[in-house]
């Protein structure tokens, strides 16, 4: 388990806060075989946000598929499903649990890196597997990783920020990743 709390992990203009961390890329979960939970996220150079991955229902049961950004919802488990404008997406599941909160604004952030000023998408929620286990949650103040893999913050240049139980193949495949597409 490794708990990151306000973080600044290779920011650009266009960044994300997952959990209280700032970051301009994230690979949380099963993102090689991606036959599980998890999530990708990045933004392209003009600022369009991409995520890819698989949420799962606090039953285990397949929630959202997302692909290039695209949602595609399992309604069957779904309760709850709010958008306000397009800058806010919240996905509550049948047992009323909060499993995933998107929301991206135009922000100034201070922190002891400097300031940034551009747009920030946050991401919050409780991350199932498709067995019903709690593998991550990110909230206001932090990110816990529970039983994931994860790479946080990366440059095109194929630097990696902070790797957390990976194998080679997996970071050379996030490496070819944001080479391609930052």
């Amino acid at each position: 388990m490794a708990t990151l709390q306000y973080n600044v992990m290779m920011p650009s203009f266009h960044n994300f806060i997952v959990g209280s961390n700032i970051t301009n890329f994230f690979a949380i979960g099963d993102f090689l075989s991606k036959d599980d939970f998890y999530l990708i996220g990045w933004h392209e150079p003009n600022g369009r946000i991409v995520l890819s991955g698989k949420i799962y229902a606090s039953n285990g049961n397949l929630l959202i598929e997302i692909e290039d950004t695209q949602l595609n919802f399992n309604f069957n488990d779904l309760f709850q499903l709010k958008t306000v404008g397009d800058n806010i997406v919240e996905v509550v599941d049948k047992k009323g649990v909060r499993i995933f909160y998107a929301e991206t604004t135009q922000k100034t952030l201070r922190t002891a890196m400097g300031q940034f000023t551009g747009n920030i998408t946050e991401i919050r929620g409780r991350f199932y597997n498709k067995q019903g286990t709690l593998m991550a949650e990110g909230t206001k103040i932090s990110l816990e990783l529970l039983h994931v893999k994860a790479v946080i913050g990366a440059a095109k240049s194929g630097s990696l920020g902070m790797v957390l139980s990976c194998s080679d193949t997996e970071t050379d495949y996030v490496r070819q990743l944001v080479r391609k597409h930052l």
